[in-house]
């Protein structure tokens, strides 16, 4: 919630009655249950297997899930204070109460100094017991049927105690604090990581430095620590193999959803949730600015408004909200279920048996009536005549997909002129379902690299989307830089899914790839030519031979097809070794090719060192023409620096690659170095190679592939 209104209680309060507490907590068995109310359930459909299809959460059964429900402050002060973890009851009783306004997901404030028992939290509160109190709280609401939102509210970088809202995560605690909970929790997909709770970086501004900060991290305008950024984070849960849902408030204490499409970290779950917090007092709180700036992200991401209130002790202004939420098919959270005077910030009620406050009031109405009202579908809608068009620049038609999905905007130009494929981002047998009531037709474009042996897509129909039966589609190859494969399918009677699988005889997750997808039902009709035909060739035209320098931004061309997989060596304090692969895609020879690494070197700079302090040292070599450039800086008054990789005179053959392998350090090799921050360094391990954007590709200057930062 905002500092925009400083006597909100939930940052400072303390109940009275804190012998009470104690004796709840210390005289109540982790997992007790009260006879009979475990059988009060939470309102809708299940919500396990919760993930993200498109602009929808499904769960495990492809039913479409919005998140209803409330936030549980206490612990993420309490502990902190020295005088418990939860402010109030959190036992059976409890859970039973919210799960009689109707709702299904409750949200857990969690204070990072009390998991990790760290900073002089008391022991009785923090660590383990912290830990052991937080697992009971969320095991008695997921047996209640609700999903469990943990969000990390109060942070503190280095040896300050986490006694309040700070702008950016800390790079101290934060990730070690995700990595912590991710491995808890990993195996319980009720359970969604909301990763900060109101980031409010460059001074509380919606600007691109805030947006980069939010996403990147580092030394930031307005943080006075070193800020772990959204990318870092979100790398931290993945890290552990958990593919959780991940919520991501924008700027603004959350009140900002600006450039949370532009900013966006990468995740290779394909599992992100835009959240937004609203109140009368913040940010874009006018249903023009939620037209304009909010609408757009609900368009291609679910939205989950993580809080929603008012400070006046009515509730006008959240009726309306929600409407509006309603209409965007977006999910939403009362603030907060804890008995405080709503005059010092909203409270949802004034006694734990769930009588609400006036505020409490219009938000328990329209959760009833909500339950109520046919629940949203993540399908198409069925009828007759229907037929559906899925271009794959984003998941919004897909009902079910497995986790390590992702899309390929690069090298169109020989991949049939189609600006985005659905693509695997592992090297792992992935899936993916389409769904219409009455299915009559299926055809999907693919495309496949031709150096590599052919392996097919197999198909499956199901009626239920869990019983599936294999079925082999015709197939029309129609050649190409890449090849095109077109798969036509007539289901049976009773198709209501189609799962497409991808093979994996290929040596790189990125291939083969699909184009398009069409499907129609009854009276509908559905083509196999969905795109263009590819040309046979893709020759340069001619480009100026200038050596190219650091930019703050150019335009790719499809001058070359190229593409970059990576791998990393030795990774500590004091280097990143890198492990470059530069591949010419295209049907002729190319040269003039450059590939680009961007480092963050914020911590050089806090350690007192410069641009100038980077060294780098190449190891192998394997075509014997990379010149391994100088750091420059990327973009002025940022802390973002750039080091080309130039292939000099070498002329890659069609379908060659070239491999270097080098190290970039502090030329004294200072233990100050830190890769986490890097843009290039996102995503990569020291597995397996991986196809990454984050390396692109320039030809005499131009970028032709990949992705800036």
């Amino acid at each position: 919630m905002p500092s925009i209104v400083p006597s909100i209680t939930r940052r400072c309060w303390r109940p009275a009655v804190v012998g009470l507490l104690l004796g709840l907590l210390l005289g109540v068995p982790l997992l007790a249950r009260v006879p009979g109310v475990h059988s009060v359930r939470a309102a809708g459909p299940t919500i396990t297997g919760l993930h993200v299809a498109g602009n929808t959460l499904v769960n495990g059964a492809g039913q479409a899930v919005r998140l209803y429900g409330v936030n549980r402050s206490g612990a993420e002060f309490a502990c902190v204070q020295g005088w418990g973890i939860f402010d109030g009851p959190a036992d059976d009783a409890s859970v039973a109460a919210i799960a009689a306004w109707q709702v299904n997901t409750v949200r857990v404030p969690l204070n990072e100094d009390c998991w990790l028992g760290i900073n002089g939290v008391p022991a009785a509160y923090g660590g383990a017991n912290y830990q052991q109190a937080i697992a009971g709280y969320v095991n008695r609401l997921n047996a209640a049927g609700f999903a469990v939102i943990l969000d990390l509210h109060w942070t503190a970088p280095g040896t300050t105690l986490a006694n309040g809202q700070q702008p950016m995560p800390d790079r101290d605690h934060a990730p070690a604090f995700w990595s912590q909970v991710a491995n808890a929790y990993k195996g319980n997909s009720a359970v969604i990581f909301d990763l900060f709770n109101e980031p409010y970086p460059d001074s509380n501004q919606d600007t691109d430095a805030a947006w980069r900060c939010w996403r990147d991290g580092g030394s930031c305008a307005g943080v006075s620590y070193t800020a772990a950024g959204m990318q870092e984070l979100v790398n931290a849960v993945r890290g552990t193999g958990a593919t959780n849902v991940i919520m991501l408030g924008g700027v603004a204490y959350s009140g900002h959803l600006s450039q949370w499409l532009t900013y966006r970290p990468s995740d290779p779950a394909g599992n992100l949730v835009a959240s937004w917090h609203s109140y009368n007092f913040s940010a874009c709180s006018t249903q023009a600015c939620r037209d304009a700036e909010i609408a757009p992200v609900a368009a291609q991401a679910p939205l989950v408004a993580g809080e929603i209130g008012e400070n006046d002790c009515a509730h006008g202004f959240v009726d309306g909200l929600m409407d509006w939420l309603d209409a965007h098919n977006a999910s939403y959270l009362g603030w907060t279920w804890n008995t405080w005077n709503c005059g010092s910030g909203p409270a949802l009620i004034s006694n734990y048996d769930g009588t609400p406050t006036a505020f409490g009031q219009g938000v328990k109405d329209h959760f009833a009536a909500r339950a109520g009202a046919p629940p949203p579908t993540a399908t198409p809608p069925p009828g007759g005549g229907q037929t559906v068009v899925d271009d794959l620049n984003d998941f919004s038609h897909i009902t079910a997909h497995s986790a390590n999905l992702g899309f390929d905007t690069t090298n169109t130009s020989v991949i049939g002129n189609d600006p985005s494929r659905l693509v695997r981002t592992a090297m792992t047998q992935e899936w993916a379902v389409w769904s219409l009531s009455g299915l009559t037709q299926f055809s999907a474009t693919t495309y496949y690299w031709p150096y590599e042996a052919f392996s097919p897509f197999t198909f499956a129909v199901s009626p239920d989307n869990n019983t599936y039966t294999a079925v082999t589609p015709s197939s029309n190859n129609l050649g190409g830089d890449w090849t095109r494969v077109d798969y036509t399918l007539t289901p049976p009677a009773g198709t209501n899914y189609v799962k497409v699988i991808f093979p994996t005889n290929s040596a790189y997750a990125w291939n083969p790839e699909i184009g398009q997808v069409r499907y129609a039902n009854s009276g509908g009709t559905a083509t196999t030519t969905p795109t263009p035909a590819p040309s046979p060739t893709n020759t340069p035209s001619p480009t100026p031979t200038n050596t190219p320098t650091p930019a703050p931004t150019s335009t790719p061309t499809a001058k070359v097809a190229a593409h970059v997989t990576a791998k990393l060596g030795n990774v500590s304090n004091q280097e990143t070794q890198y492990r470059v692969r530069l591949y010419n895609d295209s049907a002729t020879p190319q040269s003039g090719l450059t590939v680009r690494v961007f480092v963050d070197l914020s911590e050089l700079f806090a350690a007192g060192l410069s641009g100038a302090d980077v060294a780098t040292a190449k190891y192998w070599d394997q075509c014997g023409a990379v010149a391994i450039g100088p750091a420059q800086n990327w973009r002025a008054g940022t802390t973002i620096y750039a080091i080309d990789l130039t292939w000099q005179g070498y002329t890659f053959a069609p379908g060659s690659a070239c491999e270097v392998q080098f190290s970039i350090h502090p030329s004294g090799w200072q233990a100050v170095w830190n890769s986490a921050n890097d843009y290039s360094y996102q995503g990569l391990n020291g597995g397996a190679y991986r196809r990454t954007d984050r390396l692109p590709v320039y030809q005499n200057g131009v970028r032709v592939a990949g992705t800036e930062p």
